[in-house]
């Protein structure tokens, strides 16, 4: 399994390397490639009939190799859950999800990130309770890896996907409301008029559209938003980045806007029968 996943990293490296470019320097693709290829050498050296060993040679050889915060994370996730397990061959489906269950709590209490902070714990974390859940109901490997992917990943997997906007809006709104509001969240339709209309559907979700800089501070310091949406079809991605920036930026204050912020709450409560 893990040699699949070598490959899968080390064939995404341009994909990485492209995202890294929107928030950072762009070469996340290339340390994580090359993270892989010296685990994906480690792997094919030899016979392996320990599973903790593989899972800790794996994550002891991204430490080693890439270094710096991502070695570290990323060699964790592998690394930690491992650490010295007694030997076994097989492993069950509640044994692989505590595997992951060790890595988070070790992986959080290094860099002590929490749901919302926009790191890669906001995937773990669904991620890992998807796992747990997984175990508790007997489920089949193939199952549980299914539903932990759906767990960590929202949202349309191309262009060509056809699951319509309300679907999505639903399972990001659904992710901010298990994480007691924590988290926040970006939506992106043809217009962002019917992702917010749907979002704001649901109780403790506050979403705007947002074209310009000026509506995003606005949006953020005198509403308190937490779910952000555009318009694939109105705004062009290096402006949408620049706005997006702008609200990802801000902190609401409260100040003179927090009687009419409550006040949205308050009506919220009387129309919602669930509302928080």
């Amino acid at each position: 399994m893990l040699i699949n996943v070598a490959y899968a990293v080390i064939n995404a490296k341009e994909l990485l390397c492209q995202v890294d470019r929107d928030i950072g320097d762009g070469d996340h693709g290339i340390g994580m490639a090359g993270g892989f290829e010296e685990a994906l050498k480690e792997l094919q050296a030899k016979e392996y009939n320990d599973v903790y060993e593989v899972f800790f040679t794996v994550g002891r050889t991204l430490i080693r190799v890439m270094g710096g915060a991502s070695g570290i994370i990323f060699g964790l996730l592998f690394y930690a859950g491992s650490r010295g397990m007694s030997p076994k061959a097989e492993i069950n489906v509640e044994e692989f999800s505590d595997l992951f269950r060790k890595a988070l709590v070790e992986i959080q209490g290094k860099g002590q990130a929490k749901p919302g902070d926009k790191t890669v714990i906001d995937a773990l974390v669904p991620m890992v309770e998807s796992l747990k859940e997984s175990a508790a109901a007997k489920l089949s490997f193939k199952e549980t890896l299914a539903k932990a992917y759906v767990a960590a990943d929202v949202g349309v997997n191309s262009p060509d996907d056809e699951t319509i906007y309300p679907l999505i809006a639903e399972k990001v709104v659904k992710e901010i409301i298990n994480s007691n509001y924590e988290k926040q969240g970006i939506l992106l339709c043809g217009t962002g008029i019917g992702m917010a209309i749907t979002a704001n559907k649901f109780p403790g979700i506050y979403a705007a559209v947002c074209h310009d800089a000026y509506a995003a501070e606005r949006a953020r310091l005198s509403n308190n938003v937490n779910v952000f949406c555009m318009g694939a079809r109105i705004i062009g991605p290096e402006l949408a980045k620049k706005v997006l920036k702008e609200w990802l930026n801000l902190e609401f204050k409260g100040g003179r806007s927090l009687p009419k912020v409550t006040k949205i709450s308050e009506i919220e409560r009387s129309n919602f029968k669930c509302a928080r």
